[in-house]
């Protein structure tokens, strides 16, 4: 409950823009990660690339632990090594909202699928949690991040 709080507090105080195109005069968030997805107004669909690794941290950039997205973001998870795996689990019993029946659960060698958001009706704003395992056939990490649909 608490690390909820903190999160909303972080999504009030620190994500002050509206996108990262430079579409609006507000200046630009403290958080380098896609937090301009706050509110997605008029957004054209993007496709964001995730890139993690087999270490202690997973992700690459550490802002990735939280990905805010909007409706028809297109959202993939890679590695540099061919060789690694990545398995994601969204593990919330809602979890088919976030990407469509049967995308609650994938892997794949060194690239995921493209996976699409899909429209959050009502539920704008919920926090999608998940895990993700990298392995590297020598070393494995496991984190649970957050994915969070923004709308307009």
């Amino acid at each position: 409950m608490l690390g909820m709080l903190a999160l909303a507090m972080m999504v009030e105080a620190g994500c002050s823009h509206n996108n990262s195109k430079g579409d609006d005069d507000r200046p630009p968030g403290p958080y380098p990660h896609n937090v301009g997805h706050v509110h997605c107004g008029n957004h054209v669909p993007e496709r964001y690339r995730i890139e993690v690794a087999a270490n202690q941290q997973v992700f690459f950039k550490p802002d990735d632990t939280i990905v805010f997205l909007c409706e028809g973001d297109t959202v993939t998870w890679f590695a540099q090594d061919s060789n690694t795996l990545i398995t994601l689990n969204f593990t919330d019993s809602y979890a088919d909202g976030l990407l469509g029946v049967g995308h609650s659960k994938f892997g794949k060698k060194h690239e995921t699928d493209d996976q699409i958001v899909q429209d959050q009706g009502v539920h704008r704003g919920r926090v999608y949690k998940y895990s993700i395992t990298v392995d590297d056939g020598t070393n494995s990490f496991t984190l649970d991040p957050h994915v969070i649909p923004m709308g307009k």
